[in-house]
């Protein structure tokens, strides 16, 4: 008897140090991580009002509209194929941050997404996290803030437009 008592302490202590190992594995959330593999099955979601919408990439489609002598210069257009969301740019480099414009098209540095347009109050800030130049590039675009209805003030948090560029126009 006194031998499983003095055995037992060393069971739970493996038992307990298999289990906190377990759950240490590889971290590919990381900043460093290639969006590219991160891109290619994520698509669109975001928070709002404490309630996940997403989109899956399968169903996201992305152009570029190069810089060819237009008002704004190169600019995005990201967009489900139900077009539900419809997210348009001219910010397009990484690093690159804008607010939300409903004259996205006339004013430079500047993003919409549509159905913000008739909105109040509109407040949400979008941060090119990784830019795309042609087409199989990965584009990485944040996005967050307020804005109010008719009914009442909403907010959107951890906004991640993740796809793969599939035109040039």
């Amino acid at each position: 008897m006194n031998k499983l008592k003095n055995l037992l302490p060393i069971v739970l202590l493996l038992i307990a140090t298999s289990i906190i190992g377990s759950s240490c594995g590889e971290d590919n959330t990381s900043a460093d991580a290639d969006p590219l593999d991160t891109c290619v099955s994520a698509g669109i979601s975001y928070v709002l009002d404490g309630q996940l919408v997403s989109y899956d990439n399968s169903t996201v489609s992305a152009a570029i509209h190069p810089d060819v002598g237009n008002v704004i210069g190169k600019n995005y257009d990201i967009y489900t194929n139900d077009q539900v969301f419809h997210f348009r740019s001219s910010i397009t480099e990484t690093g690159e941050t804008g607010p939300y414009s409903f004259n996205w098209a006339t004013i430079s540095d500047t993003a919409n997404i549509t159905f913000l347009d008739n909105m109040t109050n509109v407040d949400v800030t979008f941060t090119v996290e990784s830019g795309a130049s042609a087409v199989g590039d990965a584009v990485r675009i944040t996005f967050s803030g307020t804005y109010s209805d008719a009914i009442s003030d909403h907010t959107i948090t951890n906004g991640e437009i993740c796809t793969i560029i599939d035109t040039i126009k």
